[in-house]
């Protein structure tokens, strides 16, 4: 009779002390492998990217001779290898960054249906300790005196303390398990956000990347171009600057003088001049439009006024492309885009390295008003050469420029 009712009370004093899970709350720390080296790289990446960026600086302040521009334009591509390195590398930076924190994901994940159990488990003990006591504390102390010897009373009172003791230990624990599980939840959460954000910076990374790969065959290619036009020859790249440097020296006389105070109306698709090759040789090579657009006296991109068209266009990479994206007219029909607005192959012969406007040919050699407005036409000096043009004024400040007509 002693030993069967001393085992039960023992029985239970081990499953409450020893029985019952506790489940520690620790974030996992993540860290790209070789960090330090890798930072190493990046600031000598940096400082390499800084240095080509000073370098071509510097060149633009020198003289503009064929081998300053050749280093120039090894210097941008250059930098431009060096920004490619540096993407790849934060690519993989990020991609490391990524795993990490997902491997991490699973582990709170493992951890956080640990703590769910273990809180289940907790939850069902104090359950029954409760149920426990409330047989115990119904019976009154005289059942106790009266149904028991004196030892099997004494392990009573004995046990009771220790329940008494154990509830407040679980209690405890349960509590801790339930907090450490909002953390986790709250940390699992976190994590989530930032491998959003990490995919995002690997997607902007990835994008520069092609950006910079663009710019890269852009820059050998106006390299080879520049060979080409000027067969590696000092004198022939003067000569192209000279020829650039007249036609720019001439449009901007013309801007200058042009007065709307005798011009007269035109409309929308009225023939207003005919392509020609004024201003040859010093201003021109070969017949075609030079259209340009400037809105308050400054020049803007004329494509943004025409309305959107497939047009062939001569470019680094020739053939069909779409042009365009405003109201207006083309000026000539069936035209073929030899020069685009803004860098070309081209357009390292004018100041600024930009072309200001878009010069056109086609077998249809007449010029057509592109949108209403007034008319005035005029000749400009070009080193000895006559340039012939044509501006109409279509208000709000906007002015449409049309050189080298006949």
């Amino acid at each position: 009779m002693l030993k069967k009712s001393v085992f039960i009370p023992v029985f239970l004093f081990l499953i409450f002390n020893f029985g019952f899970w506790k489940v520690s709350a620790h974030d996992v720390k993540y860290h790209a492998i070789g960090q330090s080296s890798d930072d190493d790289d990046t600031d000598d990446l940096k400082k390499k990217i800084k240095e080509y960026e000073k370098k071509i600086k510097d060149l633009q302040g020198k003289e503009k001779t064929l081998q300053n521009q050749i280093s120039s334009l090894d210097d941008q591509i250059n930098l431009i290898l060096l920004k490619i390195q540096e993407a790849n590398k934060n690519i993989l930076l990020r991609e490391s960054e990524l795993k990490s924190l997902e491997e991490s994901i699973g582990e709170i994940g493992e951890r956080i249906e640990k703590l769910r159990i273990a809180m289940n488990y907790q939850s069902l003990l104090f359950n029954e300790r409760i149920k426990s006591r409330y047989k115990l504390e119904t019976i009154s102390p005289l059942e106790y005196f009266f149904n028991l010897d004196v030892n099997d009373f004494v392990l009573k009172a004995q046990y009771i303390k220790v329940i008494e003791k154990n509830d407040k230990r679980l209690i405890n624990q349960l509590k801790d398990t339930k907090t450490n599980y909002e953390i986790q939840k709250t940390t699992l959460e976190e994590k989530k956000t930032k491998v959003e954000e990490v995919k995002k910076k690997i997607e902007i990374e990835r994008a520069n990347l092609e950006g910079y790969n663009a710019s890269l065959s852009v820059q050998k290619r106006e390299k080879d171009s520049l060979l080409a036009q000027t067969r590696g020859d000092e004198a022939t790249y003067q000569e192209l600057l000279s020829k650039a440097k007249a036609e720019l020296d001439a449009i901007e006389g013309a801007v200058k003088s042009v007065n709307f105070a005798n011009g007269s109306k035109v409309d929308k698709g009225d023939v207003i001049a005919v392509m020609g090759n004024s201003g040859y040789p010093n201003c021109s090579t070969g017949a075609h439009l030079h259209f340009e657009v400037r809105k308050n006296g400054s020049v803007v991109n004329a494509e943004s006024y025409l309305k959107s068209k497939s047009v062939y266009v001569d470019d680094y990479s020739s053939g069909y492309k779409t042009i365009g994206s405003g109201k207006w007219e083309w000026p000539m029909k069936n035209a073929e885009v030899t020069q685009r607005y803004g860098k070309t192959p081209w357009s390292w012969r004018y100041s600024g390295g930009k072309h200001t406007g878009i010069d056109m040919v086609s077998s249809n050699t007449y010029i057509y008003a592109p949108d209403d407005g007034r008319i005035v036409k005029g000749t400009a000096g070009c080193y000895g050469s006559s340039m012939n043009y044509a501006a109409i004024e279509h208000g709000g400040g906007v002015i449409s420029y049309y050189f080298h007509i006949r």
